[in-house]
Order: structure tokens, then sequence, then C-alpha cells
């Protein structure tokens, strides 16, 4: 759902500009909790290899008082 996460539809694996077009898809899903103060320091980094995007996001929980870092594969 475009209007709750990620919106897959811009991922284009044919661009050659997919990482980068990945990374600010994510961190624009991503937005709200930032707005809202629930994440702050947000990183997002994208790698795209064949037809494979590799991600991680890294981010501080103000409430919990830590780091935390997802790290995920994208497939074909």
């Amino acid at each position: 759902d475009p209007s709750y996460g990620l919106d897959m539809s811009r991922l284009d694996r044919a661009r050659p500009d997919l990482a980068a077009t990945t990374q600010s898809a994510i961190a624009e899903a991503l937005g709200f909790l930032t707005r809202e103060g629930r994440i702050t320091d947000l990183r997002v980094q994208v790698s795209a290899e064949q037809d494979r995007l590799f991600y991680t996001v890294d981010f501080y929980d103000p409430r919990a008082r830590t780091r935390a870092s997802v790290t995920n594969l994208l497939g074909a």
C-alpha cells in the first residue's frame, strides 16, 4: 500500500539508478516515523546486483534508547 509503506511501482529494475531510487523510496516510506519522532538518525543503504536489491536500514529508537539495523534482500 503506497499510502503506508514502500511504493514498489517506483522501482524499475531496468533503470541504471535503481539503487538510488530504492534508497529514496525507503527513506520516504519511513518518513512518517521520523516526522513523528518515533525514530531518529535514519540511514538507508542500497546496492543493486543483477536482479536483486540489498538494503540496510539503520536508525536510533529513542523509546528503547538503542540503535537498530535491518538488512534484507529484495529478489526478482
